[in-house]
């Protein structure tokens, strides 16, 4: 070892230690002022440093700026979005893509990434040499500074092991990210991934780190083999409901065929993505993934399209909006239901015709 590197071991030696009697020290002194506190009779009443306002007030404070989004309502600063997928479906890639489009500032999915000063840190726990460069080149990234990459194929234990924590801590620090991919979830800790209480522990440390740095967090996750016909959701994101309890968005990547996708998304706490929706998505390895022309084409309801038709041509008899709509007997008489839609009768023997409230001829 040179005298360099031995330098920068004492060095590193030093600060974790110095982290660690800096955290004591803290502690100990919040802990004495409390206890004073409450020697005084100030015990009761809201906590120190609890911050307390109405309703009004709250809800009169300015919105985030739109500087905050990095990809759309689907990428907020200071948010974890969790990506979902089985093995081999398309996760990383599709979470390399997104980086992209943060750090280079272009379109994915419809959505215009941040660009300008953004940098996204990658932390790999999980991909050899070879199969990184071979991703970062489909990606297209081969050539950009503006991400960075930190390579550890054994893990981390950020649950446990102090250096490695002081080390990413550090390492945010310096970096000034605007997003930090962490990839895979399972890989971050050495715990199981699904104890409660190890993954709860484990979030709250990347929830203070997104506080105190103000990087949005995008974690893949592996997904259960679902059983036979099972429906692709929420409940197959392999690992502690811990993880996705405290994420502001959470999606699902589900393959169907080559270069077939469909994208769920299962969870927008902020209210602004489509939730329950399915996009389907083409991909290619020029192209990338990509929104389905055909998917994106509103599809109409059966209600919408009996509104349609008797607000275009009321008193039409049942058969004939039946013809008209394509839908059968049964799903018309629903929809005319729904709509409220009122029958008349043109003497005892007429044929019943339909029209919207409101739409009967005079």
């Amino acid at each position: 070892m040179t005298p360099s590197q031995a330098t920068v071991e004492a060095l590193r030696e030093y600060a974790v230690e110095k982290r660690r009697h800096d955290q004591r020290q803290s502690f100990a002194t919040d802990l004495e002022a409390e206890r004073e506190r409450r020697r005084n009779g100030n015990g009761k009443g809201p906590a120190p440093g609890l911050e307390v306002t109405t309703a009004r007030d709250l809800c009169a404070l300015p919105e985030p700026p739109a500087s905050e989004e990095l990809l759309g309502p689907l990428l907020m600063r200071g948010q974890r979005l969790v990506l979902g997928a089985h093995t081999g479906e398309g996760k990383t890639t599709m979470a390399l893509a997104i980086a992209r489009a943060v750090a280079l500032g272009e379109d994915f999915l419809g959505w215009r990434g941040a660009g300008g000063r953004a940098r996204v840190l990658v932390i790999d726990a999980e991909q050899g040499l070879k199969t990184i460069k071979r991703r970062l080149r489909e990606a297209g990234l081969e050539d950009t500074d503006a991400i960075d990459y930190a390579r550890v194929p054994d893990g981390l234990s950020l649950d446990a092991n102090a250096e490695q924590v002081a080390a990413v801590d550090a390492r945010l620090a310096a970096g000034d990210y605007s997003l930090v991919l962490a990839d895979p979830l399972y890989k971050l800790s050495s715990g199981d991934s699904n104890d409660e209480r190890q993954a709860v522990e484990l979030m709250r440390r990347f929830d203070a780190w997104r506080e105190r740095y103000g990087f949005a967090l995008l974690l893949p996750v592996h997904c259960r083999k679902p059983p036979m016909g099972a429906k692709f959701s929420i409940h197959e994101f392999f690992g502690s409901s811990a993880y996705l309890r405290g994420a502001e968005v959470v999606i699902g990547l589900q393959r169907v065929r080559d270069g077939y996708s469909r994208l769920h998304y299962f969870k927008d706490r902020d209210g602004d993505l489509p939730i329950g929706a399915v996009w389907g998505l083409l991909f290619d390895r020029e192209q990338g993934f990509r929104r389905d022309p055909d998917d994106e084409t509103a599809k109409q309801s059966a209600v919408d399209k009996v509104r349609d038709v008797l607000g275009g041509q009321p008193e039409m008899t049942l058969d004939q909006v039946v013809a008209a709509v394509g839908y059968t007997d049964r799903t018309v008489r629903k929809a005319l239901r729904e709509l409220g839609a009122e029958s008349t009768r043109a003497g005892s023997q007429g044929e019943k015709t339909w029209a919207l409230d409101g739409g009967l001829a005079p």
